[in-house]
């Protein structure tokens, strides 16, 4: 079963200074650093309850190397949201059985790092690159971890933020997306919002803009994401307080606020009530 948006990644230049403007910036843990020297990568974890945000940087002298090619190219342009994940209760099972009904998702891969003396499994599905039109996300799911630090981190993180509740992605067409995510993962339509359209999870959900109603220039992929926080007035406060500009959502009566990018490495994060 997919239950609701597991990560999102964030592209950064400079993995050192990514961390440093969360951890000084906005007060974040950040943990669960790892090279991946293979794919050319190197990534930082910042924990929630629910989810997790990943820094995500090219390795020095490793641009054209299979994992970091397509996020060099990303990065020339400019740093920010990059991909995002979906959880699955049992990739094996998802996947087999989306497989059946004509799904695109490769057999499931299984991988392992060891981070602070902690061996971390996970198992992969995803789309192959050369079969995507859209941005779509890939399915994990994670071995049982002994991780306490990260767990117990998660609870204390800045601004009461607990879970990523909603990504927004810009797509060419709308319409052949909701086909994708329906044949590919299996999932429907839940909302109508004029030209956009949300597609529902257990615990979170995905919108999706036309390109035509996106600002002008902006690139088809992730545009945003929303964290879930348990005290919007209290994050907004503690924000002005840190002189860090946040926006209301002029349609959201008070219970979403958009931080400004330059202190998120170029990502439009915002904040919800939970």
């Amino acid at each position: 079963m997919l239950t609701y948006i597991d990560h999102v990644t964030l592209a950064v230049r400079s993995l050192d200074s990514g961390v440093e403007r969360f951890r000084s910036g906005l007060s974040f843990f950040v943990g669960g650093r790892h090279r991946a020297a293979d794919a050319g990568l190197e990534t930082a974890v910042i924990p929630l309850v629910r989810g997790h945000l990943e820094l995500i940087s090219a390795l020095p002298d490793q641009t054209n190397s299979a994992g970091a090619g397509g996020l060099s190219d990303f990065l020339s342009v400019r740093e920010g949201l990059y991909g995002y994940a979906v959880q699955s209760s049992d990739v094996a099972d998802d996947v087999a059985s989306l497989r059946s009904r004509g799904s695109r998702l490769v057999a499931p891969q299984h991988e392992t790092v060891e981070r602070n003396g902690v061996t971390i499994g996970w198992t992969v599905s995803e789309i192959p690159e050369r079969e995507v039109a859209g941005p779509l996300p890939f399915l994990v799911q994670y071995d049982a971890s002994p991780d306490e630090q990260g767990r117990r981190a998660a609870l204390t993180q800045p601004l009461a933020i607990r879970s990523i509740e909603e990504v927004t992605v810009v797509v060419s067409d709308v319409e052949a997306t909701l086909t994708d995510f329906e044949r590919d993962f299996g999932l429907r339509t839940v909302r109508r919002l004029g030209a956009r359209a949300q597609v529902g999870l257990l615990g979170s959900k995905i919108t999706l803009v036309p390109a035509r109603m996106a600002p002008l220039g902006l690139p088809l992929g992730l545009y945003s994401a929303a964290l879930g926080t348990t005290d919007i007035n209290g994050a907004r406060t503690e924000l002005r307080a840190r002189d860090i500009p946040c926006v209301d959502d002029p349609f959201s009566l008070g219970v979403a606020v958009q931080i400004d990018p330059a202190f998120t490495c170029g990502a439009r994060i915002g904040l919800v009530q939970l």
